[in-house]
């Protein structure tokens, strides 16, 4: 019989301790990315109009643009949901 990679008798020959706590930080890095990087650049809040005297005021609002919504969802959600049901299976 032989052997694959995907058997359960061998996984701790290729997902050694290096391995996994790569994965962690490489998985912590991305989350990261996606929530840090548009949040400290503004990217992910539209374009707020200014109120009679020209001057903009911060507001307490979960008003996000719909690209940075996808791309966050699918990214933090839909993707790793997705991989994971397929393992499962």
């Amino acid at each position: 019989m032989e052997q694959h990679e995907t058997a359960p008798w061998g996984y701790g020959r290729w997902v050694t301790r290096r391995v996994a706590v790569g994965t962690i930080v490489a998985i912590w890095l991305l989350a990261g990315l996606v929530s840090f990087v548009p949040i400290s650049f503004n990217l992910h809040r539209p374009n707020t109009p200014d109120d009679d005297n020209g001057k903009k005021y911060p507001t307490c609002a979960l008003d996000l643009t719909p690209t940075y919504a996808v791309v966050s969802s699918c990214i933090s959600f839909y993707v790793p949901c997705i991989v994971m049901i397929g393992i499962y299976c």
